[in-house]
């Protein structure tokens, strides 16, 4: 483990492989390789490892969502996101039933955005595809969302009890829920509308994110410093814009 979080991949991967040598059906050990192999691009490899796991100890912690997220690396989505449903259950703020993804017209639907802010905007694009087949929606979210989702669905603030609903489901789910094939899990743009206020005149504009939140376990691997960037910003004709 220190090697993996050292960027030593190689070496840790070696390292388990002989603990693996004195113990072949263990847990933790099997997991630990599937997820530096994971980290070392060798995904095949690491399907083995957790689809091993799950056969021979089906209880071991963060076996079926590491399953998942390599799944999804690989592009299988359908299989993907259906494991993805292993991941952890946010807070529970409804007791309303599960929603399965079925045609309810009459109904109104409560989605509950969960994870990180990123993780709500990149599905808030199903959200329209959901639409189709509940009466109404009401997304729970960040409530420093709301002025950038405005117009999509209702709003509610998760931190707050929610409006009267009739079924429930995750935000993260709705690609599983809907059943989507590969070529509708890219909504076409644009799924979100300007907020209201901005008036961004003049050249062609580039937004910029540099950093996420520091105490993220991989943030190693998803922040970087500004001044890498200071480069870029002399390249002529383009306004640059902090989106941090």
């Amino acid at each position: 483990n220190l090697q993996s979080e050292a960027g030593m991949t190689g070496e840790a991967i070696q390292t388990l492989r002989l603990g693996l040598g004195e113990a072949p059906d263990h847990g933790l050990l099997l997991s630990n390789l599937g997820l530096a192999l994971h980290e070392a691009g060798q995904l095949d490899e690491a399907l083995a490892h957790f689809d091993h796991i799950l056969q021979v100890a089906p209880e071991t912690p963060g076996a079926a969502l590491n399953r998942a997220h390599t799944l999804l690396l690989l592009g299988r989505w359908r299989e993907g996101f259906a494991a993805y449903e292993a991941r952890p259950a946010p807070g529970k703020i409804s007791s309303a039933p599960s929603w399965t993804g079925e045609h309810r017209p009459e109904s109104w639907l409560l989605i509950q955005a969960e994870q990180g802010l990123g993780d709500a905007l990149h599905f808030a694009r199903f959200v329209s595809m959901a639409a189709k087949r509940v009466g109404k929606i009401v997304l729970a979210c960040d409530k420093s969302l709301h002025r950038l989702f405005e117009g999509l669905c209702h709003l509610a603030d998760e931190a707050q009890p929610p409006p009267p609903h009739d079924l429930q489901c995750r935000l993260l789910s709705l690609p599983h829920l809907l059943g989507l094939e590969p070529a509708h899990l890219f909504a076409p743009p644009p799924y979100l509308t300007r907020p209201r206020g901005l008036d961004l005149k003049g050249a062609f504009k580039v937004g910029l994110v540099w950093a996420g939140r520091k105490g993220h376990a991989n943030d190693k691997n998803r922040s970087l410093d500004l001044a890498t960037l200071a480069p870029m910003l002399k390249v002529p004709g383009v306004a640059f814009y902090s989106l941090q």
